[in-house]
């Protein structure tokens, strides 16, 4: 995982985990190859670790992990970190001895994928179907036909292309509406209450 990490960080690329791992995938010098191979390293290490009964294993390779998507979690791009994060947690909920802290830091950063991934799904929506304040909505009917110009949906998908990572811009956009039917933000409460009582105090507070 470190290697190819480190490979693509000589490329200039982002160290970030694919869309979707796979993680019996072979190896290969590409983008896309060594996103996906040091996700899948992390897993399988895991995964193994699990396999033995060696829970020192498990947690050795969370925390690699955490470190090599070090830059990617400080960003706050927690959704595009859920393909590598959330299944690493999983393993590390079936450890009884599990470090608090590892945990708390993991269930938070699942956590915030989920909520992070519930923003972006609300805000790929179109602006009269979600729900705003009446001052945003008298703002959109003010201005509905400047809307209807292909300029203007092209400056919409650029703002959202701009904001994909951004979680703190749209926990700040979202702060006052209630994503009660988002199935993403209810995984983040189940994910948060399935370790509750496991965390140190820290992870508990968060």
């Amino acid at each position: 995982g470190a290697t190819c990490a480190a490979m693509l960080k000589a490329k200039g690329a982002p160290v970030l985990p694919p869309q979707e791992v796979n993680v019996d995938g072979t190896g290969g010098d590409s983008e896309v190859d060594l996103q996906n191979g040091a996700s899948a390293a992390f897993l399988r290490s895991a995964r193994l670790g699990m396999s033995v009964n060696e829970s020192w294993a498990v947690m050795n390779a969370a925390t690699h992990a955490w470190n090599t998507y070090i830059d990617a979690i400080k960003n706050h791009r927690y959704a595009e970190m859920l393909a590598v994060s959330a299944p690493l947690l999983e393993e590390l909920k079936k450890l009884e001895d599990c470090d608090p802290v590892l945990l708390g830091n993991y269930s938070h950063l699942v956590a915030s994928g989920f909520e992070h991934k519930a923003y972006l799904v609300a805000n790929s929506r179109p602006k009269e179907t979600t729900e705003t304040p009446s001052a945003d909505d008298g703002e959109e009917q003010a201005s509905s036909v400047e809307a209807e110009t292909p300029a203007e949906p092209e400056g919409e998908t650029e703002e959202e292309e701009t904001r994909v990572v951004d979680y703190d811009a749209l926990c700040a956009e979202f702060a006052s509406r209630v994503l009660e039917d988002s199935e993403d933000m209810k995984q983040a409460i189940a994910t948060c209450e399935s370790v509750l009582t496991r965390v140190d105090e820290t992870g508990t507070r968060r």
